[in-house]
């Protein structure tokens, strides 16, 4: 046993030696992004009621500014509770360009979305709106990319949002 545990380690440490050389590369700085986006879709396309609360399956994208320049589209679930409250995940596929010290960079993201937030008691937008979103990139320029944003507190739209990206 204490051989194989010695045969383990060695492994061990042979590969994290040979790294380097096998084009593994230290970590990507973090690069600060910011910006502001405004919903151009958010179109509900099945509502299903359950006991209090209502879910609407939706169609949701944005209009993007700021560091990230674009647009995404995508599905959602939005599930509203009887007390006002309101969860919304999405997935969206983002298309722009990212610009990072004048440098552009081009293609496509995935956006994935967890906001929360509180309708009034008319009908009518959100009094108040945040969450978070996770980058992953998809294509061109942006392959590879991945980041985390916060947005909100909303409304009014367009939003602002603030984060992070790793090229």
């Amino acid at each position: 046993m204490k051989k194989l545990l010695m045969v383990a380690l060695a492994v061990m440490a042979l590969s994290l030696c040979l790294m380097p050389a096998m084009g593994v590369s230290a970590a990507q700085p973090k690069i600060e992004v910011s910006g502001s986006f405004g919903l151009h879709t958010f179109t509900a396309y099945e509502t299903l009621e359950v006991g209090s609360n209502v879910i609407y399956f939706v169609e949701i994208g944005a209009n993007w500014t700021g560091d990230l320049v674009g647009r995404d589209i995508g599905l959602g679930v939005e599930i509203d509770r009887a007390n006002g409250l309101y969860v919304l995940n999405s997935i969206t596929t983002w298309t722009g360009v990212l610009t990072i010290d004048g440098v552009p960079y081009s293609g496509t993201m995935q956006i994935t979305t967890a906001s929360r937030g509180l309708y009034g008691p008319d009908p009518g937008p959100p009094l108040w709106f945040t969450g978070t979103m996770t980058l992953v990139g998809l294509s061109g320029d942006l392959a590879g990319v991945h980041g985390k944003l916060t947005f909100g507190p909303g409304p009014p739209y367009p939003v602002a949002y603030s984060g992070w990206i790793m090229l």
